[in-house]
């Protein structure tokens, strides 16, 4: 099913469990969450890519584990927080709220940048090349990633945060959440970072 928004097309498809893809879709932002009760499943007429959208803010929440740990000591510890291959350039991959939280402690004042995404998800699949890109563009900013699909640690951490659609990117800054927005639209990660990152970037 096709639906105009903001003089786009979007197409509506049920991909993991309670997750919505959405393709050529707007953003939202920390201030304003976008409500999923009622919504039915819908199939889509089109094989384009699909973009996600959905909801925003949330405080940290519950932990996760995605290869059986329960965390890492430290960022420099890298049994699971780890970039999965030199495809992922300096994006860590972390699977608990443990991880999360040691990070952003060790961060300090730097940004960090989380890419909220799930292993079936098209459109995470289409941006995250241009995440990594970021990620060693700016290495004096910290960019995460976790997959809220692959473990009861994840799925958990996912409902705690209110993460109904991916990709979802949040911002942190000396521990706290200073932004939050859905949609593969790189236009829109990158004015959103140069919000936050405090000083002049690449185009």
């Amino acid at each position: 099913m096709a639906t105009a928004l903001a003089g786009e097309t979007m197409a509506m498809a049920i991909s993991s469990p309670g997750y919505i893809h959405v393709s050529l879709a707007s953003s939202t932002s920390s201030a304003s969450s976008l409500s999923m009760a009622g919504w039915s499943h819908r199939r889509t007429r089109s094989a384009s890519m699909l973009v996600a959208v959905g909801l925003g803010s949330g405080k940290l929440g519950a932990g996760r584990r995605a290869t059986g740990s329960s965390g890492a000591s430290s960022l420099v510890c890298r049994s699971s927080v780890s970039p999965l291959s030199d495809a992922n350039g300096n994006v860590a991959v972390f699977q608990s709220e443990e991880e999360f939280n040691t990070i952003l402690n060790d961060a300090g004042d730097k940004l960090v940048v989380v890419d909220i995404s799930t292993t079936t998800c098209g459109p995470c699949k289409m941006i995250f090349p241009k995440f990594v890109e970021m990620s060693l563009a700016y290495p004096d900013a910290v960019f995460l990633k976790i997959n809220g699909d692959s473990s009861a640690e994840s799925r958990a951490l996912m409902r705690k945060w209110g993460v109904r659609a991916v990709p979802n990117f949040r911002f942190f800054k000396n521990g706290e959440q200073v932004h939050s927005h859905t949609g593969a639209k790189v236009d829109e990660l990158k004015t959103r970072f140069a919000e936050h990152y405090g000083q002049s970037i690449k185009v």
